[in-house]
Formats: C-alpha cells, sequence, structure tokens
C-alpha cells in the first residue's frame, strides 16, 4: 500500500506470483492496481464504498463506455453489485463512482387491476373540470448529484429515501386510510439543472404510485440543484387551477444549498420561498 498525500493519490499495489495474466477477470482481485484521485476517494467515503469494490468491479463488473471528459480523453464504467464506477481509459485511475439508484430498495409495484383502470380513466375525465380538484399537491425533489450520496441507514441513497416517503407516506398510506382520492391530484418536478416536470396534475390513485417506484428504480442524480427554474416550474403547476376550493401544496425536498449562480442586484432564492 502506498499513498501520495500531496498529490492527493493512492497507489494500490499487492504483488502476485504466477502467470502472466491480461484478462481483468483472470488476475487476483488483490492484485489489481487502482488509482484513486481525491474526488474519487471523497465520494466512495461519501457512499461507504470500499477500495476492494472497485477492484471487484474491474474484474467481475459490466464493462461499458464511459462519458468523454472535457479533455476529450475517454472513460470507462464498470458496473458491479449495484455500484458504477468511472475509470479514465486504461482503467487504472478511479475518476468517481454511485450506487444505483433503488440499490437494495425492494418495493414492489402494485398490480393494477381492469377496475382500478377504470376508475383512473374516470378520474381523469372528471378533473378536466378543475372545479372538481379538491387539491394539488406539487412535489419538488432535489435530483443534483449529492442526492446520491449513501448516508442513510441499509446503504440507501438520499434519493431514494426522498422517494420511498413520496411512494409510501404520501401516496400509499392515505390511499389506505382513504385521506386521499382521485380529486386529489399530485405533480412533481426534478429539481437539476432546470425544473424537469416528471408527473402533471395525475390523480392519486395506484397508478400514480407504481410511476414513483418507477422513478425509485430509473432516475440518476447528476449534477446541480438549480432552485430557480424548479420553483419556477412549480409555480407554473399551482398556478392551473384558480379556483379557490382547491387546496394547494407545495413540497420542496432538498439536501443542501441551492447551485444558482445569480448576478447582483436579482432577486434571491430566499425571497421566493
Amino acid at each position: 500500500f502506498f499513498e501520495t498525500t500531496k498529490t492527493g493519490i493512492i497507489l494500490i499495489f499487492l504483488p502476485f506470483r504466477g502467470q502472466n495474466m491480461t484478462s481483468p477477470s483472470e488476475v487476483p482481485l488483490e492484485a489489481i492496481t487502482v488509482l484513486s484521485s481525491e474526488h474519487g476517494r471523497e465520494r466512495r467515503l461519501q457512499r461507504n464504498i470500499a477500495i476492494k469494490d472497485l477492484q471487484a468491479a474491474i474484474k467481475y463488473g459490466k464493462k461499458t463506455p464511459g462519458f468523454k471528459r472535457p479533455d476529450g480523453r475517454e472513460t470507462w464504467m464498470y458496473t458491479h453489485a449495484g455500484i458504477t464506477y468511472v475509470t479514465d481509459s486504461t482503467s487504472k485511475k478511479e475518476i468517481t463512482s454511485w450506487a444505483a439508484q433503488g440499490c437494495g430498495v425492494n418495493v414492489p409495484k402494485v398490480t393494477i387491476t381492469r377496475k382500478m383502470y377504470q376508475d383512473h380513466e374516470r378520474a381523469q375525465n372528471t378533473i378536466r373540470n378543475k372545479s372538481k380538484w379538491t387539491s394539488h399537491t406539487v412535489a419538488v425533489v432535489d435530483q443534483s448529484g449529492s442526492m446520491r450520496k449513501t448516508d442513510t441507514s441499509e446503504g440507501a441513497t438520499r434519493a431514494d429515501v426522498v422517494w420511498l416517503v413520496l411512494a409510501l407516506n404520501f401516496i400509499s398510506s392515505r390511499i389506505k386510510k382513504g385521506e386521499s382520492t382521485a380529486t386529489d391530484l399530485f405533480s412533481l418536478v426534478s429539481m437539476g439543472d432546470i425544473g424537469n416536470v416528471l408527473i402533471s396534475q395525475q390523480p392519486t390513485d395506484w397508478i400514480l404510485f407504481n410511476k414513483i417506484i418507477d422513478i425509485l428504480r430509473n432516475s440518476i442524480p447528476l449534477g446541480d440543484g438549480n432552485y430557480i427554474p424548479s420553483l419556477d416550474s412549480a409555480e407554473n403547476l399551482l398556478n392551473v387551477n384558480p379556483y379557490g376550493s382547491c387546496s394547494l401544496l407545495l413540497i420542496f425536498l432538498s439536501d443542501g444549498r441551492p447551485s444558482d449562480r445569480l448576478k447582483r442586484n436579482t432577486i434571491q432564492v430566499s425571497d421566493m420561498m
């Protein structure tokens, strides 16, 4: 084991005896050399990922071409045991890593019966008349890169926890208790570089629940979390219904400060909240 603290690079190399081997799958796990940048090491520490997990991914994992770096250099992505690792073109230097969305979280979707579909279609027809809406909830969910951190219990990412709370506590529990019906509408804004509307004015039912579970399984938090475009999207959704009989609720779920970079003398994010 060798560490160069001044450069932030860790070199791990354990020599072994035997024949020359070229395929990663043929190399003993402890013999795989990994250079870890300070950024890569920090990300693994934040997400409770050991260096041996990276070595195992290089040996056993699925290897696919990664994204190009700003200077045009190629990268490789290794996926193994629910974790994705990005290395340089030589597979010798780690760049970053993250846990797969929903990794270790097994929430089954509800089987949608014919009656459920029919009820959903009736609800869609009913809510065309906005005076029939009982309420409209708009949830803004942070999907910036920090939401991939696995500093919660059972190795779940921060994003996993948010989707679970929305699916199980806000939707499933309220349906079962009769606290929410199909005239209670739900919209969802993903907060990243822009405010992307993932779900727009949907009845609260089991079809909505399944959509949230799909997002839990498939979404990948990445990049910045800009408050202003996301709040703009949320405001537009909340203003859709002008009737006073429709209760409005904004849910804002984020783990940190806004990434917005504002010019001087412009409105502050805090002024919008």
